[in-house]
């Protein structure tokens, strides 16, 4: 195939199109870039068992799943479970037995917006 002037012009000019046409896109595209840390506590003041998600995106924080474990020999048990509130607070209502108490946070992705909050564990509480 032969080029002429003409048909090089028109062959420069689309391919400038695309390369613009592509940059808009990817500039339009949702920049989530990483994946953003959860921290959670777990206070051991009355009520037993209460606490904080926090992170650093505001997406992170409401309505996420809260597990609430006992240590015991051989392993560990759920005893509660619950959702956090719009300011990242939770509660599980329990009369704690002695022993080692930790709760978790559980990994939450959005795949339309390519949001991922990453898991976390909070530190260990001994009840006596």
């Amino acid at each position: 195939m032969s080029f002429t002037p003409k048909s090089r012009r028109v062959t420069v000019a689309t391919g400038v199109a695309t390369i613009a046409a592509v940059a808009l896109g990817a500039a339009a595209a949702p920049a989530q870039d990483m994946p953003f840390d959860s921290k959670i506590r777990l206070t051991e003041r009355a009520p037993f068992a209460h606490g904080k998600v926090q992170s650093d995106s505001p997406d992170c924080i409401a309505n996420r799943k809260i597990r609430l474990f006992r240590e015991k020999r051989g392993g560990t048990k759920v005893i509660g479970k619950t959702r956090t509130g719009s300011d990242g607070k939770w509660t599980i209502m329990k009369t704690p037995k002695s022993g080692v108490y930790y709760a978790k946070v559980n990994q939450y992705a959005n795949e339309s917006t390519g949001l991922v909050c990453l898991p976390a564990k909070s530190k260990k509480v001994a009840i006596d």
